[in-house]
This record gives C-alpha cells, sequence and structure tokens, in this order.
C-alpha cells in the first residue's frame, strides 16, 4: 500500500505528486519496483480521487541522505505556494527516507 505524506487542506481535489525511488544502478537499470511504484502511486490517487502532477523518479540514489536530485526537485515543486500541491505519495517510508530524524523534518517541512 503506498504511503501519504502531507494532509488535505481543502474542500477541492487533491493535487499530488508521487516519488519513486531506488537505491542501486543495477536496480535502476532493470527497473527493479519502479513500476510498481508507480502502479501504487496511481493506485492510490484514484482511491483519494487525487490529481497526479508530476512524478519524480530517483534511480539507483539512498535513501540514507538528502542529497538527492529529484527529492530536491520534489520538494522545491512541493512547497511552491504557486503549485497547490496537497500531498507527496510514496510507495513505502523506506523510499523517502532512510533516517528517521531526516524523514520527521521533511515530513514537518512539506
Amino acid at each position: 500500500m503506498a504511503e501519504q505524506i502531507g494532509s488535505r487542506t481543502q474542500a477541492r481535489r487533491l493535487r499530488a505528486l508521487g516519488y519513486c525511488r531506488v537505491s542501486t544502478r543495477r536496480q535502476a537499470d532493470h527497473q527493479v519496483s519502479l513500476d510498481d511504484q508507480q502502479r501504487k502511486i496511481d493506485a492510490t490517487c484514484v482511491l483519494r480521487d487525487a490529481d497526479l502532477v508530476e512524478v519524480f523518479v530517483e534511480p539507483g540514489v539512498s535513501a540514507r541522505s538528502d542529497q538527492r536530485p529529484e527529492f530536491k526537485r520534489m520538494l522545491a515543486f512541493a512547497c511552491d505556494p504557486a503549485n497547490h500541491v496537497d500531498v507527496v505519495i510514496v510507495y513505502a517510508f523506506s523510499r523517502f527516507f532512510r533516517n528517521p530524524t531526516q524523514y520527521l523534518h521533511y515530513k514537518e517541512l512539506l
């Protein structure tokens, strides 16, 4: 089941972002779990009646750090009030962060 980070802020259709990540270049080269993650994000949007605005894909990058180009791009997009993003959907918390302290920091920021 895909996890949801964030909350509904208005009584309109949710605007969602997706974030997919695999840790190794080998996984990325063989699309291990990226397609599955995308399918789960799509399904969550259908269940939540949300419009999927964009999906950010991070192939072959560890979640032990926040030094991830697509993560940073997603964060900037999500935090820009002009984009009206309500929720960021990830397949599992481990796809978002491995470090609980950093996870909580960025969850609060979002």
